[in-house]
C-alpha cells in the first residue's frame, strides 16, 4: 500500500514522462508484432526508417528505451526521486523520437507523424528540462541542510552577541 501513494505522489508531476514511457513501449512492441509493418502496403513511408536501420532494430530500440524508461520512473515514484535517470532516460526518448522523426522526413511522403513524433520530442525536452531543474532543487536544499546543520543556529549566535 505504501508503494502505491508514494508512486500516486509523484505520477500527477510526471504524467508526460509516463506518458512517452508507455508510448515507446506501444511504438516498440507493435514494430516488433507486425514483421512486414515496414515492407507492406506503407513501405514508402517507412523507407527513411528503413534506410537508418533494419525493422527490428527499431522495435527493440525502441521497447528498450520505454522499458528503461518505465523502471526509472517506477524507481523514482517508489523510492525516491531520481532526477539524473530521468534526465538520461528523456534523452534516450529524445534521440528516438527524433530518429522516428527525421526518417519520416526522408520518406519524403507527407504524414501525421512528421508533425506527432516531433510534439513527442518536445514534450521529452521539456520532461528532461524538468527532471534537471528537479536536480538543481534536491541539490540546492542537501547544500542549504548542510549549511544549517554546520553552522549554529542564528538564535544562539544572537545570544552570544548580547
Amino acid at each position: 500500500m505504501t508503494m502505491w501513494i508514494e508512486m500516486k505522489k509523484h505520477f500527477e508531476a510526471r504524467a508526460s514522462e509516463w506518458f512517452s514511457a508507455f508510448m515507446l513501449c506501444a511504438c516498440g512492441f507493435y514494430c516488433l508484432l507486425h514483421p512486414n509493418l515496414f515492407d507492406g502496403p506503407n513501405r514508402l513511408l517507412f523507407s527513411g526508417l528503413k534506410s537508418i536501420a533494419d525493422q527490428q532494430v527499431w522495435g527493440l530500440t525502441i521497447l528498450l528505451v520505454g522499458y528503461i524508461r518505465v523502471t526509472a520512473l517506477f524507481i523514482n515514484g517508489r523510492w525516491g526521486v531520481t532526477p539524473f535517470i530521468r534526465i538520461a532516460t528523456g534523452f534516450l526518448s529524445i534521440f528516438v523520437w527524433f530518429c522516428v522523426s527525421v526518417g519520416l522526413y526522408k520518406s519524403g511522403i507527407p504524414d501525421f507523424g512528421i508533425v506527432v513524433y516531433p510534439g513527442f520530442c518536445l514534450c521529452d525536452i521539456y520532461s528532461a528540462y524538468r527532471a534537471a531543474r528537479d536536480a538543481y532543487e534536491a541539490e540546492a536544499a542537501r547544500q542549504l541542510q548542510k549549511q544549517l546543520s554546520e553552522s549554529p543556529s542564528n538564535v544562539s549566535s544572537f545570544r552570544r552577541r548580547r
